[in-house]
């Protein structure tokens, strides 16, 4: 879920203008959105399928019986001649299918002789072998079937994701001389994170992103000319994601930023010129608690190091969040979220403490959509005095996801 909806919007923002816009006209910028993603889910193995003990698989009669009337066994005491002579000298019939049965007792030197017993008969007393005890013979009525159980379902590593969020500020630019407008912002990402290993995965991700003013969309600047603060955004992320341990983990790896004029509101797409771009190393750390069976909390820090052009955006971040969640059912939460960003400037003497505190609800539609409706408001301090925090803010999205593989 979106780390922070309404942080895309940045402070910063009035500094990306494009050179041939107005000193005064303020000009766009996103900078705090991070996606955080968990799939969890577990399935039960279907059961085997049941095999009928009733049946013979060899075409005798329906009773499947056996008898030993057609076997002879010859006493120890004799050798194998008589036994054969004695087996001759009754009168037989041999059996359609097996034919004539003859059994000569074959001493063992380990385990001695193997004497061959009907199976509804109890062997007598003292007939049983002192370490083996009484072996008996029976023809198995059910052949041996191999059942292979199917493996466990894996997991879709891929998923794709469609929203749309809307945010309103009353300071949208955090500016000295506050400026009240919302945005629009419709995006899709493509989110795909295999494993490779037990507790380790590789992330990935690929977002566009359409931002579009309300009143700043199109306006007149000092000179006359008609000016637009909308932009489109392009946004790569790859990173190693490790749980540490079963509420802690971390992820390390690198995002790319870019971003586009669009004067044309919805009719120019990722065609405009790029005033911003941005690539920055980063380490995350998240951890879950849960507080009571309802009840939980959940912190993340992320540090980064961000390499801007134009040089002047370049700095290095410092990031807390935390939420503490509610789940009043399955399928509706509350949440206060509580964000601090210190931004330190590299290529200028500047240092931001950005503070956001919202309430937000979120209730998921189904397994797959999900609504969230925030509101709160932001404060702070910038060494640059041209810079005001302060402002109260709302909004509220729709996120969809895909499962594709």
């Amino acid at each position: 879920m979106e780390r922070s909806a309404v942080s895309s919007v940045s402070h910063q923002a009035k500094d990306l203008a494009p050179s041939e816009q107005s000193a005064t006209a303020p000009v766009q910028t996103a900078f705090r959105s991070e996606v955080v993603l968990n799939h969890t889910s577990q399935k039960a193995l279907p059961e085997s399928p049941g095999i009928v003990a009733n049946r013979c698989w060899r075409s005798l009669s329906a009773n499947c019986t056996y008898t030993t009337s057609r076997i002879r066994i010859g006493a120890t005491s004799q050798p194998p001649a008589q036994v054969e002579e004695v087996a001759q000298a009754e009168p037989r019939s041999p059996d359609a299918e097996l034919g004539d049965l003859r059994i000569t007792p074959v001493p063992d030197p380990e385990l001695g002789d193997l004497k061959v017993q009907p199976i509804a008969a109890d062997p007598p007393v003292g007939a049983s072998d002192p370490e083996l005890g009484t072996l008996r013979i029976q023809e198995r009525t059910i052949p041996e079937i191999p059942i292979a159980l199917p493996n466990r379902p894996r997991l879709p590593s891929a998923y794709l994701l469609l929203r749309t969020d809307y945010f309103n500020s009353s300071n949208v630019f955090s500016d000295v001389e506050p400026i009240n407008d919302g945005l629009l912002r419709t995006g899709l990402t493509f989110f795909y994170a295999p494993p490779i290993g037990s507790k380790t995965f590789l992330i990935t991700s690929f977002d566009a992103n359409l931002i579009r003013y309300g009143r700043l969309g199109q306006y007149r600047s000092i000179n006359g000319s008609i000016e637009s603060l909308n932009y489109d955004e392009l946004r790569l992320r790859a990173g190693i994601f490790h749980r540490i341990t079963p509420r802690l983990s971390g992820e390390i790896g690198w995002s790319n930023q870019k971003l586009f004029t669009s004067a044309r509101g919805l009719q120019q797409f990722f065609s405009g010129r790029e005033f911003f771009g941005d690539n920055s190393l980063r380490v995350e750390l998240s951890r879950q608690d849960t507080l009571s069976p309802r009840l939980s909390l959940n912190t993340y820090y992320q540090f980064r190091w961000s390499f801007a052009n134009p040089d002047d955006r370049s700095r290095i971040l410092n990031s807390l969040i935390t939420t503490l969640g509610y789940s009043v059912s399955q399928k509706l939460q509350m949440a206060i979220d509580y964000q601090f960003t210190w931004s330190h400037f590299t290529q200028q003497a500047r240092d931001d403490l950005y503070h956001q505190l919202l309430g937000r609800v979120t209730y998921n539609l189904t397994p797959r959509t999900q609504v969230n409706l925030f509101s709160g408001f932001s404060f702070g301090h910038s060494s640059d005095r041209r810079i005001d925090f302060n402002g109260f803010l709302f909004g509220a999205g729709i996120v969809f996801s895909l499962p594709l593989f």
